[in-house]
């Protein structure tokens, strides 16, 4: 049967059409599965930060404008980033804080308080506990010591120092048991904690 010649284009023409459609399935399809991969891949890595940067990158077409290498910027800022958080976390889990809540943003300073804020901001920067120097305060009953002292150790935690929280006789039992071990110079060598002591 001879074929017109506009029926035969028309014919190839739906061909054509059809298998790149398919191809388009296909490819989708793979580059779906790609993905799906990669995340798993990640995780199992333990780099839960970019995975969820990728997937989000996946989801607004927008990061389509980016080159490859901005792409892969934003991955790697996004998973410090995660690490850093976990990392905080875990340290304020750790400390055990009576106050967590305390930070040394909401510290009062105001007049008749007896708190310098100079004095607070140098505590803050932790200068302190980078030459292994201790902080004692002192003051009434009910003025805030306690409350300080769990804003300087949450603050601590946050710039990635650890901090353990002990009232005064716990802190003065450990000292003891260590030195009757003979290992008195442990606590301060231990993971280069810094101490909270509330009386």
């Amino acid at each position: 049967m001879k074929v017109p010649p506009m029926a035969n284009e028309a014919i190839q023409s739906t061909c054509t059409d059809t298998n790149t459609q398919a191809s388009t399935a296909i490819n989708t399809e793979t580059d779906t599965m790609m993905t799906h991969q990669t995340l798993t891949q990640l995780r199992s890595l333990k780099l839960s930060g970019m995975a969820d940067a990728l997937q989000e990158q996946m989801e607004q077409p927008s990061m389509s404008a980016l080159s490859f290498e901005e792409r892969l910027g934003l991955l790697v800022q996004q998973e410090l980033a995660s690490r850093n958080d976990r990392r905080r976390t875990r340290l304020l889990s750790m400390a055990h804080l009576k106050y967590p809540q305390a930070a040394i943003e909401d510290v009062d300073t105001r007049a008749g308080r007896g708190v310098n804020r100079s004095q607070i901001t140098s505590l803050a920067l932790g200068d302190w506990i980078k030459t292994g120097h201790t902080v004692i305060i002192t003051g009434a009953t009910g003025s805030g010591k306690t409350w300080l002292a769990c804003a300087l150790g949450q603050y601590a935690c946050r710039r990635g120092h650890s901090v353990t929280y002990l009232r005064t006789p716990r802190l003065a039992e450990e000292l003891r048991v260590l030195h009757g071990a003979g290992s008195n110079g442990q606590m301060a060598d231990s993971a280069g904690q810094n101490r909270c002591a509330d009386s």
